[in-house]
């Protein structure tokens, strides 16, 4: 598969698991379908360029806590990520708790059903 066309379904894909999380988690709402689009433009650019720093800078942490603050860094992403998108929201970092597991565990199921394009 072309990489644009890789991207594009990723894109599409993620943006549904990130309206289904906003359907089952309370205080997570998506105003319009774009709304997700953006969102889930959003959830990669802070996984990709905020995560490792913070990972980085909270490497104590996941030590001590055998890696389970890794659960509160992903908590914190999905927070930020609709803090930067207009029509995504989470009200607050519970919810974003909540979010970032209910969106993991619904990318999960989805992958049984599409096949992930491979980037490689």
């Amino acid at each position: 598969m072309h990489p644009v066309l890789a991207f594009l379904a990723t894109w599409v894909i993620n943006a549904i698991a990130l309206w289904l999380t906003a359907a089952i988690v309370p205080g997570v709402r998506i105003r319009r379908f774009s709304g997700a689009m953006w969102g889930a433009l959003a959830l990669g650019f802070v996984a990709f360029f905020i995560k490792p720093l913070v990972v980085f800078l909270s490497l104590p942490f996941l030590v001590l806590s055998l890696g389970f603050f890794y659960v509160v860094i992903l908590g914190f992403c999905f927070w930020l990520a609709g803090k930067l998108v207009a029509d995504f929201e989470v009200d607050n970092f519970l919810s974003g708790f909540l979010g970032a597991l209910v969106l993991g565990l619904v990318n999960w199921g989805m992958s049984f059903f599409v096949h992930a394009p491979a980037w490689g």
